[in-house]
């Protein structure tokens, strides 16, 4: 049995006896739980699991969203909260729309909207679920083989079986950075290390290129950039 919403305005934290699946259909705004908030823009998702405290909210008045309330058990294995964005084709937001029409109308039609709404989001959910794996095993490469001189950033990416591009959004959507920008940080970073472990012993040219530049001052540009300060700077200051 479904109980399907409309709801506008912000919400106080609660709870529910099982599962509700939030969808926006209009505006923007916020949903926490588990100590954390996230955004959630059209079409996107909150998965919650019974039990699981929540709030919805925006600093808008124009914050709309579907809820529906079932047994999804057997759909969804979820200890926490998960959150699905919407597709470019706004999937969601269409069957969310469609929900919100037929909920009083009729509800077999609303039923196999919402198992449509359901699959949608285990597809995706099991997408995201891949990418964050083929993200994590490119930054433990990066991590691995920084000092790798040759080490091809571009032909990393395309062996992931994605398009180069594609894989690079998805890189930094999930990390924050670039990976060119992953791997110059790392690369710094342990430049950093060996200037105050074995500066006495190790040139800044050794250095530069046992963290993966043969470019002195390629190294140095990069190091300014992440530190604020040359290398030769840098040592002094140690």
């Amino acid at each position: 049995m479904l109980r399907i919403g409309l709801i506008t305005g912000n919400k106080h934290p609660h709870r529910h006896k099982v599962y509700e699946l939030i969808t926006v259909t209009r505006g923007s705004g916020y949903i926490s739980t588990g100590g954390k908030t996230v955004p959630l823009e059209p079409g996107g998702t909150a998965i919650l699991p019974s039990g699981v405290e929540h709030n919805s909210w925006s600093d808008s008045d124009d914050f709309e969203r579907i809820s529906i309330l079932g047994d999804f058990d057997r759909f969804f294995a979820l200890p926490s909260a998960a959150f699905v964005s919407d597709t470019p084709r706004g999937e969601a937001r269409m069957l969310a729309e469609l929900i919100s029409a037929n909920r009083y109308s009729n509800g077999e039609y609303a039923e196999a909207l919402t198992n449509a709404l359901v699959h949608f989001l285990l597809q995706n959910i099991r997408m995201e679920n891949e990418m964050f794996r083929v993200v994590r095993h490119i930054a433990d490469t990066l991590s691995r083989d920084f000092d790798n001189s040759e080490l091809n950033i571009g032909q990393l990416l395309r062996s992931s079986g994605y398009a180069e591009d594609y894989i690079r959004a998805q890189f930094k959507k999930i990390t924050g950075k670039t990976p060119g920008r992953f791997l110059t940080e790392i690369r710094i970073k342990h430049a950093c290390y060996m200037m105050e472990a074995y500066g006495s012993v190790l040139t800044l040219n050794e250095i530069a290129e046992k963290c993966g530049y043969t470019d002195y001052v390629y190294f140095s540009k990069r190091f300014k950039e992440i530190t604020g300060s040359t290398p030769r700077h840098y040592t002094k200051t140690e």
